[in-house]
């Protein structure tokens, strides 16, 4: 066996017998294994070379080692006057250092998640953020799309007084719904816990509210990447396509489908619908994908959302504490504490997630897609108790579980609504404002004068009750259906001729020169009674 050697100043040397006036041999060689099994995985050889003086020349790569070029590589390394048998010698000198040289395996990342590279090697890849239970021979060639789903720049590993203390803000920025949209954050980067446990956490939460109730607001500052732009989608101005493409990439993150709008019709109403059904579809049915959350007003009509969406409720928006979190953003901190905590025993992830959902299922709690929705939610409650807060100091699985039973009893008198017809809806609404004495300030003829259509105010003359635009937006604002707006509720009793109109084309008659609506009392108490008995 020829033993190759290198001695400053008089060359390369095999057995004692000179080669050439350099050195050259393979440093390290790289390994790349593709994720898509389609794509063919190939190799690297990096060589590294000396000059007769001993100076090294930077490393070079190289797919394959015969029928080399020194000089292409190195312009320091003349090699147009080498003969046959001295390339024979630099490529066998080549071949030889192979069996020295330092094995890197790269491993080429296409999605987020968790992966078992080996019996000794986890990857956990979320974003810019990756995780390798062991580095040595180990690289990660991530893909651009991947690196740029960044986390926010304060999301180090945290110190443990930092976080400890800071969930209470998510929890209470919105009383009862806070609890739910702070578990389910939890959930999105822990999913794949879940997918090897054996489970789907296919969890899609509607934040609806009336215009203004902070839903985009709250959403966004729960979120714990850099760009939470990035990670949603507009139901009004993008394509389906994009949606669905989107949910896939974000694997390991949430992702939001905002400003759902119902009272939309014709072709944007059901664009709207498509988008949604294509996204919770597509979770269902592929587990790695993001957690979806939308916002919006209630999905009035959507019986095939209905049955497959947890919908809360946005409302008590503590604006002072939205404040804060938006400042602070302890999300990513929060969030990176949990994995650690997690990824440090997988093991004992795995079982606790299948023991907890075996154990919920026999008290139950599986029904309708929601309720296993719900499941998942309260296993990630348990899990954050077992491994993080180990004190119970948030009390978070118990006030999970009041958020949850308030948010159910809110959706099944939804859903129980949806079942009225539109006409009965608005009469019911007209019904509450007339016989509430004390959301109003009434006005009769004797005090005429004293009306200004103000949103608090009502007037009451010869058989009718008088009603401002602002007095209907105010009186929605408390009683009214979701989906029901000023221009449904008249074009509706205009319909049942429970109006006193002036001809006017507007379906009003003017008081003191205001424009107001005039309900006709009689006429609305007879089809009010008569519809009475049926909803009841």
């Amino acid at each position: 066996m020829i033993t190759f050697s290198f001695v400053v100043n008089q060359g390369l040397m095999a057995d004692d017998k000179y080669i050439v006036d350099f050195d050259v041999k393979v440093n390290r060689i790289f390994h790349y294994i593709e994720e898509d099994k389609c794509k063919k995985n190939r190799m690297e050889y990096e060589l590294v070379a000396r000059t007769l003086d001993g100076k090294e020349l930077p490393p070079r790569r190289v797919k394959k080692l015969n029928n080399l070029s020194y000089f292409a590589l190195w312009t320091e390394i003349m090699d147009a006057g080498l003969d046959r048998w001295e390339k024979k010698m630099l490529l066998l000198r080549l071949q030889t250092s192979c069996k020295s040289a330092e094995q890197i395996k790269v491993y080429h990342i296409t999605s987020n998640g968790f992966r078992n590279l080996d019996d000794k090697t986890n990857i956990f890849v979320a974003g810019d953020l990756e995780c390798l239970s062991k580095n040595e021979g180990i690289w990660l060639d991530i893909d651009e799309k991947i690196k740029q789903m960044k986390w926010r720049s304060k999301a180090q590993l945290p110190d443990k007084n930092y976080v400890v203390g800071k969930e209470e803000d998510y929890l209470m920025v919105s009383p009862k719904s806070g609890e739910i949209l702070f578990t389910a954050i939890l959930l999105s980067a822990i999913k794949f816990f879940f997918i090897r446990a054996g489970f789907n956490p296919a969890v899609c939460i509607n934040l609806y509210g009336k215009t203004g109730s902070y839903k985009t607001a709250v959403t966004q500052a729960m979120m714990y990447m850099e760009n939470p732009s990035y990670f949603m989608c507009s139901l009004v101005n993008d394509q389906k396509k994009m949606a669905v493409k989107k949910v896939q990439e974000c694997y390991g993150f949430p992702m939001v489908l905002e400003d759902y709008h119902p009272a939309a019709t014709g072709y944007d109403y059901k664009r709207q619908i498509s988008m949604m059904d294509a996204v919770v579809r597509h979770i269902e049915s592929n587990p790695q994908s993001a957690v979806v959350f939308i916002t919006s007003e209630f999905l009035d009509g959507v019986e095939s959302l209905q049955a497959r969406t947890l919908q809360i409720e946005a409302q008590g928006v503590n604006l002072p504490i939205l404040t804060k979190i938006q400042k602070e953003q302890a999300m990513a901190s929060i969030i990176m504490n949990f994995l650690n905590k997690l990824l440090a025993c997988p093991k004992k992830v795995i079982e606790t997630i299948q023991r907890q959902y075996e154990a919920l299922n026999k008290h139950g709690e599986k029904g309708m897609r929601i309720e296993e929705s719900i499941i998942f939610l309260k296993i990630t409650a348990i899990l954050y108790e077992k491994f993080v807060d180990k004190e119970n100091k948030l009390n978070l699985s118990s006030r999970l579980s009041i958020a949850l039973e308030f948010q159910k009893e809110k959706q099944k008198i939804h859903l129980e609504q949806l079942n009225i017809p539109e006409e009965d809806k608005v009469v019911m609404f007209i019904h509450s404002l007339i016989d509430d004495a004390e959301l109003y300030r009434e006005y009769n003829y004797e005090k005429k004068d004293l009306y200004t259509g103000g949103e608090n105010e009502r007037y009451v003359n010869n058989g009718c009750m008088y009603f401002s635009k602002d007095a209907l937006v105010y009186g929605l604002n408390k009683y009214g259906f979701m989906g029901l707006t000023v221009k449904r509720v008249v074009s509706t009793l205009a319909k049942l001729n429970l109006l006193n109109e002036d001809g006017a084309g507007t379906h009003t008659t003017k008081v003191q020169s205001i424009r107001v609506y005039g309900i006709l009392l009689v006429r609305f108490k007879e089809y009010y009674d008569s519809i009475s008995d049926t909803v009841a």
